[in-house]
């Protein structure tokens, strides 16, 4: 399950990357690679952190400021 915020959505996927994307076209304007698989399991608090799930079960935080 993606994480959205405004225009922002932060997709994790399987080939270890975490995508961030921009506005209806869904532009890449980011990714940041955790070198292991990442499980839907993410969650946005509305401020600026992203919280990640990964197969080996670990929590992992990223700094997201969400964009106006």
């Amino acid at each position: 399950v993606p994480a959205v915020c405004g225009r922002d959505v932060w997709v994790g996927a399987s080939d270890g990357y975490l995508y961030h994307l921009r506005g209806r076209s869904l532009q890449l304007v980011d990714r940041v690679n955790f070198r292991r698989p990442l499980t839907g399991h993410l969650v946005h608090d509305q401020k600026e952190s992203l919280y990640v799930v990964g197969f080996d079960g670990r929590l992992y935080g990223v700094q997201a400021k969400p964009q106006t």
